[in-house]
């Protein structure tokens, strides 16, 4: 059952909350602008995915975040500026399982990028940390316009202090050295070999944090 948080951080400028599914709307187009130019996605989508599918295919990824783990937001200037998603695991169990269900989805559809997709999904799996009780730090994405303006660096400090308070250690893959620098400031280090994709793809970095006590 997903518990929702209801605590709302307020800096100067930036607002951070958690979001829920009545949110979703608001939270789509900063969302899609956000990582059309991230560099994994960037890979997936392979510039042969048009942009109204590009949207639907965020619009469900949020749509199932939303519905089972948690989707945290900073606003700036009156709108929703920044995302992530944030997954509370015991085991890697759940990723293996939409792994294998996203391959047989590229299977039958038979898309380059669904199989890319696919691809990324079985080796993050096989990497991922089976201790239990951990949070996944899934992804983080900021509008263009507003990166180095505090809002994704506001939304993990408030996020990572209620995982320091339980006493839960983090993991992410970061998907380029810029993403792994910003981490690296609030104790993640990378923990293993890079995450190798084919064909071309951003070598993803895994990185864990250990609660600060």
């Amino acid at each position: 059952m997903k518990i929702m948080i209801t605590i709302v951080i307020m800096t100067s400028r930036i607002t951070v909350r958690q979001i829920d599914q009545s949110g979703l709307d608001a939270l789509l187009p900063a969302y899609a602008e956000a990582f059309a130019d991230e560099p994994l996605n960037v890979w997936i989508m392979g510039g042969e995915v048009p942009e109204e599918h590009r949207v639907a295919f965020f619009r469900d990824l949020l749509r199932r975040a939303l519905a089972g783990d948690e989707v945290w937001a900073a606003e700036l200037d009156g709108a929703i500026r920044g995302s992530s998603t944030w997954i509370p695991a015991d085991s890697a169990d759940r990723f293996h399982a939409e792994a294998a269900e996203l391959a047989a989805m590229a299977e039958i559809a038979g898309t380059a990028a669904l199989g890319r997709a696919a691809t990324v999904a079985r080796l993050t799996a096989e990497r991922h940390p089976t201790a239990a009780g951990h949070l996944y730090f899934h992804s983080l994405a900021v509008q263009p316009g507003y990166r180095g303006s505090g809002v994704g660096s506001a939304i993990m400090r408030e996020r990572l202090a209620i995982a320091d308070a339980e006493r839960m250690p983090t993991y992410l893959e970061a998907s380029n050295e810029g993403s792994a620098r910003l981490v690296r400031r609030f104790g993640f280090e990378p923990t293993g070999e890079p995450i190798r994709l084919p064909g071309g793809g951003p070598a993803l970095i895994p990185m864990w944090r250990d609660p600060v006590c």
